[in-house]
């Protein structure tokens, strides 16, 4: 967001920091998300966790299904899915695990 208040309002040391000079905001990262962290209660940071693009897929689906019969095939092939990735984390952790003695 920073960098888009830069490419807006402060366009000549966007444009210098993309060349790769030494150019200085009148507006600095750190003033920015204070002041985002103070007044907006904004954060800036990842999700703690996060799913996968067949899960969502899946999930989409089954909210989206009105027929009985396809809504249960679609939660079934999603319970499949989450013990298959169970298994393959399982699997990697003794791998891993394995690794480290060896």
């Amino acid at each position: 967001m920073h960098r888009l208040y830069l490419e807006k309002y402060e366009n000549e040391v966007f444009q210098a920091l993309q060349r790769g000079e030494d150019a200085k905001p009148k507006v600095t990262y750190d003033f920015y998300n204070r002041s985002f962290v103070l007044n907006q209660n904004i954060s800036f940071g990842s999700p703690r966790s996060d799913t996968c693009h067949t899960c969502d897929r899946l999930q989409n689906l089954m909210l989206a299904e009105l027929d009985p019969e396809s809504k249960k095939a679609l939660q079934t092939e999603k319970e499949l899915h989450i013990r298959k990735s169970e298994m393959f984390y399982r699997k990697l952790k003794e791998v891993t695990a394995l690794s480290k003695e060896d």
